[in-house]
C-alpha cells in the first residue's frame, strides 16, 4: 500500500510568500511510495531544502509536527530562509 502525504508524514511547512500567497508542503519520509522504511529525518532534511530554494521569496516558513497528539507543535521558524 502506498504512503499518503497528509496522514503519513511527520512534519509539514507553511510558507507565507512576498505576493501573499501561502504554500503547505508535507515531508517526504520516504524514499519511494512503496518503501517500507519511514524515516522521519529524511523528511525534514528535504524541507529545510525546499525551504532553501524559497529563499528570499518567502518572508516567513514554519515546521511543524504533524503526528497524532503533537500536531500543530512548531518545531522551526525561518524568516526569509534564515533560520530564527
Amino acid at each position: 500500500m502506498a504512503w499518503k502525504l497528509k496522514q503519513d508524514s511527520s512534519h509539514k511547512l507553511i510558507a507565507w510568500f512576498n505576493d501573499g500567497n501561502v504554500a503547505t508542503r508535507y515531508s517526504l519520509d520516504w524514499i519511494h511510495q512503496y518503501s517500507k522504511n519511514h524515516d522521519p529525518d529524511l523528511g525534514l532534511k528535504r524541507l529545510r531544502a525546499l525551504i532553501g530554494k524559497y529563499g528570499n521569496n518567502a518572508w516567513k516558513a514554519c515546521i511543524y509536527v504533524n503526528g497524532i497528539g503533537k500536531e500543530g507543535k512548531e518545531i522551526e521558524r525561518y524568516h526569509y530562509g534564515i533560520k530564527q
